[in-house]
């Protein structure tokens, strides 16, 4: 009788683990798991070489506990978030902001004063603003870090809660994720990345590297936003190449005619060339806004489930790989 009485006084493990997942506490059973969680949060505050070493993190380390592949891709996602709002966003509102600003004192009377207010106040509010966002991002991670540390779990704000049902964390069986979709969260990262100039590409290229005979999605996702990426950047060294050429040109022109004794007017040659030069400015404009949009509607189609590949490029790579590749 004793017997029957201290086993029905142990606790049922399995039905305890089913009680948090529909709770929704999922605790790690290890220390291990708690500090690979917290590393992910907190190579936020590595900046740009943040996603790689979150994506190293996953790879590495995913098949030991869904609670560090849920709060890594949580990190991942944080990330790549944080930096299209803090390159499309930001700058977008602080522009009009400040020039709202400078109109209101431009329209105010035309002291000494209000003219050092307009000099003064948008730099201020520049300043202010972008090293701001940036203090509410590392703090965030840090409460990350501190709350995986000390054993319990933790979501950011409206991106936590969209993940945790995104990847089916816990939601059939307590401690899962749902592969398929863990899958489709970091090929959207893949091609988020775009966004994040020259360390970007590496994400694209270590997933690829790392996952390309288990997964044909992000063989095919990850191998397409790699190529997508090292063309932009390719592009990008290219103008910054003509760029400086075309300043130093300018400057010859003028040195040397200084020189001869010449007034400092442009030369007949050097004009001739200005007007391709802008020309290859205003492309140059117009493709930065649509190589970051194409990359945006490539993560959304990824994430909504579908098959995505960009114009030209994608159609080429599937043709060069087996059909159930580029699935």
């Amino acid at each position: 009788m004793e017997n029957v009485h201290n086993e029905s006084r142990e606790p049922n493990h399995e039905l305890q683990a089913v009680a948090d997942g529909v709770q929704g506490t999922r605790e790690p059973s290890k220390s291990d798991d708690r500090i690979w969680a917290a590393l992910a949060h907190g190579s936020a505050l590595l900046f740009a070489f943040g996603p790689i070493v979150a994506i190293v993190l996953w790879f590495t380390q995913r098949k030991k506990s869904a609670y560090i592949t849920f709060h890594v891709l949580q990190a991942m996602a944080y990330q790549v978030l944080f930096f299209w709002i803090w390159l499309t966003v930001v700058p977008i509102v602080l522009t009009v902001v400040v020039l709202v600003l400078i109109f209101i004192l431009a329209a105010a009377a035309p002291h000494s004063d209000n003219a050092f207010l307009a000099a003064v106040l948008p730099q201020i509010l520049i300043w202010g603003v972008l090293l701001g966002t940036f203090a509410v991002y590392g703090m965030l991670a840090l409460v990350g870090v501190v709350a995986t540390l000390t054993g319990g779990d933790f979501k950011y704000p409206l991106i936590g809660k969209w993940l945790s049902h995104y990847v089916e964390y816990g939601a059939s069986v307590p401690g899962s994720v749902s592969e398929d979709q863990e899958d489709r969260v970091v090929a959207a990262v893949c091609h988020s990345t775009c966004v994040v100039p020259f360390f970007g590409l590496l994400t694209p290229i270590v997933v690829w590297l790392t996952q390309h005979e288990r997964s044909a999605l992000l063989r095919f996702q990850a191998m397409q936003a790699a190529i997508y990426q090292a063309v932009g950047l390719i592009g990008y060294v290219v103008f910054m190449a003509l760029d400086i050429l075309f300043v130093f040109a300018m400057v010859g022109a003028a040195v040397g005619s200084d020189f001869a004794g010449r007034s400092s007017a442009v030369p007949v040659w050097l004009s001739l060339i200005m007007l391709p030069f802008m020309c290859i400015l205003c492309v140059f404009a117009l493709a930065v806004p649509l190589y970051h949009l194409f990359g945006f509607l490539a993560s959304v189609r990824v994430l909504r489930g579908h098959d995505f590949r960009y114009p030209v490029l994608g159609r080429i790579l599937a043709s060069k790989m087996k059909p159930t590749e580029a699935k």
